[in-house]
């Protein structure tokens, strides 16, 4: 863990976080050094899985944990290529304002991105 935050710390690397697409959570530009996480969807696909364990807790009853996780992979992968990119900004957006402490929505880089976001999640 040391060596992660070591290089996270070391600058080497600028990180940015925004929407990169539907199918992406994140990539490392060499070239710019440069590593993007797109935070969206990572937030998204994240409560979208957890929802659809609950969502179908009594289908999966029975079912070996692999065999559970495989089926709700599947299901949070056609509902996240289903949604456009407004309907999962503001998934994430909603997620956010209902489990983020008010620290988080004072940062800068919530602050930035949101507004970015919000004109790209008209399109």
């Amino acid at each position: 863990m040391k060596e992660i935050i070591d290089f996270i710390e070391s600058g080497s690397h600028e990180i940015k976080i925004g929407w990169i697409d539907k199918n992406t959570f994140g990539f490392l530009n060499n070239r710019d050094d440069v590593i993007c996480l797109n935070l969206f969807l990572l937030i998204a696909d994240t409560f979208i899985h957890e929802y659809m364990h609950y969502k179908y807790q009594e289908f999966c009853t029975g079912m070996n944990y692999e065999e559970e996780e495989k089926f709700v992979n599947e299901k949070t992968k056609n509902k996240i290529l289903k949604m456009k990119i407004g309907e999962i900004m503001e998934i994430s957006r909603t997620v956010m304002l209902h489990g983020a402490d008010e620290y988080f929505f004072e940062t800068e880089v919530f602050q930035e991105t949101s507004s970015e976001m919000f004109n790209k999640s008209t399109k």
